[in-house]
């Protein structure tokens, strides 16, 4: 009784789970350190609140017959509800509280009750990115009872609330044997504990078709699983945690046909069938529907880029790919064109025949009336443009997809080598082997059919292979198209900037030749401004002497008389002063109304710019 008070005891103190355990290892370290991280994922991993709706932790189990529990009737307790065979074989029980899950586990009840032959406790949130339906202490109760190793926790650490999938890809497999020496802590006689037997610790991938209308249907869910395996009295426990409830309706459906030798646990060689059958049951659940989303796969990288490949190109001739680029008297000078196109080994037949071609076209002698633009001397210049990056994006996306499946299959195919190992090697056989020649004979079965999922597990990695290869490959091909596109592109704007030069070359030609004669016509203004000046003083005299100001006049004796008409004069400078003035008047108003003009088109156009 001592070890059961001590299982009380550390039940009292689930809260600190894992701390709370017996430990089984020389450095109890590693338990403080399980303790922190599950104290961090506490409000991402469980329900926040202790009694909601929401909270079901499902438990599917069969009672030892020895415990006179073949016969067992409705719960009367709200808090349990409980469909319950009134024959021998499994009940469900849907518990929704820590006080409800205490009484169900019998901790403290006056009467001892041993625990169940088998015992599957289920944890389906709605999704791997949900809170698990039970609170902190509901699982924290339910490990401690058990005595579940704390390495579980290292595939329950994925799940929980959260925007993007973290930590997704971490996967393993845990085993602790105890054999033939029991473990002191884990020998309760009261329970049916024997303290001998092993427990194994896994997570799996599958593929789960979608029903929602989305883009990609398919979605990869993991699963973490938990199994203790009591060697003396053949007790197993299942934990059983994923984000829906499809594997938990395989296990019941498997299970809840008492009749049948998979739900029996009446001899150690029934339960070690029926443990086998559960873990291949959970094997096949990771490798089924690959087959289906590979296949999905390849439709999405051909329908994206199946007229990639359908471009059209004339022959292109055969190159020597390790001499291109080195000079020779028979080959000419590589261009700097030819340099970034030159095809490679890393290439696919199609990119480096579009490379091929390309180079073959930069070769080629053009004629005079062959521009660098020319739409006709493009490869498919209908079609090329048509390309986007967008398309490389699509296929980047696909690649990924595929990249991480193959990780999962990869994943998979390794635990269930694990599985398979921890079975068929020599101690555990040889210990089952003390139990009945026909466990040997499960054992054996349960290695080919295990054996035989890790062989379609790897066909299908090669499959994920090749579409890995064939998205590389149109990747490299439309990256080629693409650049070939640019190219093009680079070609008609050099062609239009050519001919923007040509153009440009012609006018400043014009220009010149206009400077020239402005040049002559400006020696000739010049010219003609010197006569005018010469001549002007002479023309002003010449004129004032033509009026009536100045006259001359011969006298009868023959002398020459000036007479100068003061009222001439006056009327004269009365005239010409105002009107030189107006002129001079005109022509400032005029000078500054455009100086003004201009100034406030500059003051516009520096508020825009500030703006």
């Amino acid at each position: 009784m001592e070890q059961f008070y001590a299982l009380r005891t550390a039940c009292d103190d689930a809260s600190i789970y894992p701390k709370n355990l017996p430990s089984r290892r020389a450095n109890p370290h590693g338990y403080n350190d399980f303790y922190e991280h599950l104290e961090e994922r506490d409000e991402l991993l469980f329900h926040p609140l202790k009694t909601d709706s929401k909270i079901a932790l499902e438990l599917w189990e069969i009672a030892d017959q020895d415990d006179n529990q073949g016969s067992f009737v409705r719960s009367t307790d709200s808090k349990v509800q409980a469909l319950i065979a009134i024959t021998v074989g499994f009940r469900r029980a849907t518990v929704r509280s820590l006080e409800a899950l205490g009484r169900h586990l019998n901790i403290r009840a006056s009467s001892i009750q041993r625990d169940p032959k088998c015992r599957f406790i289920f944890m389906s949130a709605p999704s791997s990115r949900e809170r698990l339906p039970l609170t902190r202490e509901m699982f924290s109760l339910v490990l401690t009872y058990h005595y579940i190793m704390p390495e579980f926790l290292d595939f329950v650490f994925p799940f929980g609330k959260q925007l993007y999938a973290q930590d997704f890809h971490f996967a393993g497999f845990r085993s602790d044997l105890s054999l033939y020496t029991p473990r002191k802590s884990h020998c309760i006689p009261t329970l049916g504990r024997s303290g001998l037997g092993f427990e194994i610790a896994y997570s799996l991938f599958s593929v789960e078709k979608i029903d929602r209308k989305q883009l990609i249907p398919w979605s990869i869910r993991r699963a973490a699983i938990y199994h203790s395996f009591d060697m003396e009295t053949s007790k197993t426990v299942w934990v059983v945690i994923k984000g829906n409830r499809q594997l938990e309706t395989i296990v019941k459906s498997a299970t809840e046909s008492h009749g049948s030798e998979f739900g029996a646990f009446t001899t150690p060689a029934n339960t070690m069938f029926s443990t086998l059958n559960t873990h291949l049951l959970i094997c096949e659940w990771a490798a089924e529907n690959w087959r289906w989303y590979i296949s999905f796969l390849e439709e999405m990288l051909q329908l994206v880029s199946r007229r990639i490949v359908a471009v059209p190109m004339e022959n292109p001739p055969i190159i020597n790919y390790d001499t291109a680029g080195k000079d020779s008297p028979s080959s000419p000078q590589m261009t700097d064109e030819k340099l970034f196109f030159r095809p490679t080994k890393n290439f696919s037949f199609k990119t480096r025949k579009l490379l091929a071609f390309s180079a073959r076209k930069t070769d080629q002698p053009r004629s005079s009336n062959e521009g660098i633009g020319n739409p006709a001397n493009d490869l498919s210049a209908e079609l090329i443009p048509s390309f986007s990056y967008s398309e490389l994006q699509q296929i980047q996306s696909i690649k990924e997809k595929t990249t991480e499946a193959l990780l999962v299959l990869q994943t998979d195919t390794s635990i269930i080598s694990d599985l398979r190992r921890l079975y068929t090697s020599q101690s555990v056989e040889y210990k089952f082997g003390m139990l009945g020649d026909m466990i040997k004979t499960y054992i054996c079965e349960f290695d080919r059919k295990l054996s035989g999922l890790e062989h379609d597990l790897a066909l299908q990695q090669s499959r994920l292979n090749t579409v890995i290869r064939l998205a590389e490959d149109r990747k490299d091909l439309l990256y080629s198209l693409l650049n070939y596109s640019n190219m093009q592109a680079s070609r008609r704007m050099a062609h239009e900037a050519q001919k923007s030069t040509d153009s440009m070359e012609i006018m400043t030609k014009d220009m010149q030749k206009l400077a020239h004669r402005t040049k002559l016509e400006t020696v000739s203004m010049r010219i003609i401004t010197l006569v005018t000046l010469f001549f002007l003083p002479g023309t002003f005299i010449s004129t004032l002497m033509s009026t009536d100001i100045v006259t001359f006049q011969t006298s009868k004796t023959g002398q020459s008389q000036q007479f100068v008409s003061q009222q001439a004069l006056k009327l004269y400078v009365s005239i010409s002063v105002p009107l030189t003035i107006v002129t001079f008047a005109a022509w400032y108003g005029f000078y500054w109304w455009e100086k003004r003009t201009e100034t406030l088109k500059a003051t516009q156009k520096s508020s825009l710019h500030q703006a």
